[in-house]
């Protein structure tokens, strides 16, 4: 029997050589700010925009076998050069009209707040790819946490838990993982309602949350693990399970918040703990 193997996507393949041109960028960034401690917003983006000329110029003529492939990352880098061109006169446009880019911006009740360059490398709940701190603006909201490229802030579609834990009535579920079924869900994500599917040539395999009972999408769920209130009440039982983005939100949001009273909730538990 004869075994195919199967080759990476053109997709995966792109991905790749961007993360290379954004770690090109970074590196040339932060060896430029050992040089000069004071260098600027507006610095690093010229610095980001000359990387991408200067690679254009120099692939602009290649061997013909490597054409096609030349061809799609100049056009990668070109869209790059683009998009940081933009960023750039928009930021100049902040400055000269005095807008203050800290300012909180509310989408869909989040309260998003800009951050600074410093730090790790996060992903984009939006567009699920990697912030870049050095060279782009990007916001995190100050109630769940939730990270997004300002470019894409528009596009946000979760709304923020606060629109739960700030309600007289809230409470949590402790009900151990409702049970449900993929096809009371119409096989659809239960956030974003893409098309999910058990079946092994889909892309699009369902993730359980653990919290909800309900399927998810990998792009709204990412295996995120926490643990299940329910679980903890219930049986004592503090091992930390898979659940969706916006149950993780959820639960950090309300970590340190005493909202289950556990005598009443369970009153038998503390008798079968040591």
């Amino acid at each position: 029997m004869t075994t195919t193997t199967q080759q990476p996507s053109s997709d995966y393949f792109n991905s790749e050589f961007e993360h290379f041109i954004q770690t090109q960028i970074s590196g040339l960034i932060l060896t430029e700010r050992e040089n000069n401690s004071e260098l600027n917003k507006e610095q690093e983006l010229i610095i980001s925009i000359d990387f991408c000329k200067k690679f254009l110029i120099e692939n602009s003529s290649k061997k013909e076998a490597e054409s096609d492939e030349m061809e799609k990352r100049r056009s990668q880098v070109l869209a790059k050069l683009v998009e940081l061109k933009l960023e750039l006169e928009t930021h100049r446009e902040s400055l000269i009209i005095g807008d203050d880019t800290g300012n909180i911006k509310r989408i869909k009740y989040h309260e998003f707040v800009m951050q600074s360059a410093r730090g790790t490398n996060v992903y984009c709940e939006v567009c699920l790819s990697i912030i870049w701190r050095l060279i782009q603006y990007w916001r995190r909201c100050k109630v769940c946490g939730f990270r997004v490229h300002d470019k894409c802030i528009d596009q946000v579609q979760r709304q923020c838990v606060s629109t739960q834990i700030y309600k007289t009535d809230f409470s949590l579920s402790l009900q151990i993982c409702p049970e449900n079924s993929l096809r009371n869900q119409n096989f659809r994500c239960a956030e974003c309602l893409a098309n999910i599917s058990f079946d092994e040539e889909s892309d699009k395999i369902p993730r359980l949350c653990d919290y909800t009972g309900l399927f998810y999408c990998s792009r709204c769920h990412w295996n995120d693990n926490m643990v299940i209130p329910a679980r903890l009440v219930r049986n004592w039982d503090a091992n930390k399970r898979p659940v969706c983005r916006a149950t993780k939100q959820l639960l950090v949001a309300i970590m340190n918040k005493p909202l289950i009273d556990l005598p009443k909730e369970n009153p038998l538990l503390f008798k079968f703990v040591n």
